[in-house]
């Protein structure tokens, strides 16, 4: 579940910027919430249900919250998360190793 953002950028670059699915559940599309990543067929931002995990809502409070999403969509988001976090700090660590070295 990797995003392409060098295809994100040289769109925005231009001005425009298309539909991007990720995964199975999300999606970025500049006619939905001015473009913020949201679940698919929802107006739900995803940084909005993955701030309300991490102020300590539980997934079964978000999904009596917000009915039209559904278990498998939340926990894709997490581990998108996840993933963006690993990759961010891995990224900044290897700089400082570099820069160490």
């Amino acid at each position: 579940m990797r995003i392409n953002t060098s295809t994100l950028v040289e769109e925005s670059e231009r001005g425009t910027m298309r539909k991007v699915e990720i995964g199975n559940y999300l999606v970025i599309d500049p006619e939905i919430c001015h473009g913020q990543m949201t679940f698919k067929g929802t107006r739900v931002p995803v940084d909005t249900v993955l701030t309300f995990l991490a102020k300590g809502y539980s997934v079964d409070q978000l999904l009596r919250s917000w009915p039209e999403l559904i278990r498998p969509a939340v926990e894709e988001a997490i581990s998108l998360a996840s993933q963006s976090l690993q990759t961010h700090y891995s990224t900044l660590l290897q700089v400082a190793t570099e820069v160490i070295a």
